[in-house]
């Protein structure tokens, strides 16, 4: 990967039921002999269910720092580890059934993460690709 200038990956990530799944691809990264030389990062998958309530939520952003934070590869921006969020609109409504807020539970996330000694984390929400055509869209029309 390195020789075509890939700098990173992001590899899907999903919790279930108070565990980690798929692992798959991340398990073989750790162990490539060569992993040095590209950074990771992940893609929290968050179109399931889980996590089901406030505190697997929890759960799940100390298993990231006890397992992929405190790599010296895990991508960071600001000295902050890189987390992917595949809907930032499932983690409101999540959020809600939690009676919380996304604001909030990105807020416990990050203090979790200074917990185990991390500036914070650096989330990233990702957007269908539908809504970058509209907003294109919207763009051109405006410059008419």
């Amino acid at each position: 990967m390195q020789d075509q200038a890939i700098k990173f990956v992001v590899f899907d990530w999903y919790w279930t039921a108070e565990r980690v799944r798929n692992e798959h691809a991340l398990a073989a990264y750790f162990q490539a002999k060569n992993n040095e030389l590209i950074q990771f990062s992940i893609l929290w998958a968050n179109h399931e269910a889980a996590p089901k309530t406030e505190d697997d939520f929890i759960s799940m952003v100390r298993y990231w720092t006890r397992y992929y934070f405190r790599h010296k590869q895990y991508q960071r921006i600001d000295d902050r580890p890189v987390v992917h969020i595949f809907s930032p609109a499932n983690l409101d409504q999540k959020a809600k059934l939690f009676g919380s807020t996304a604001g909030e539970l990105i807020g416990r996330a990050n203090a979790v993460a200074q917990e185990h000694g991390f500036p914070g984390i650096y989330f990233v929400g990702e957007l269908p690709l539908r809504h970058l055509r509209s907003a294109s869209h919207r763009r051109t029309s405006i410059k008419r």
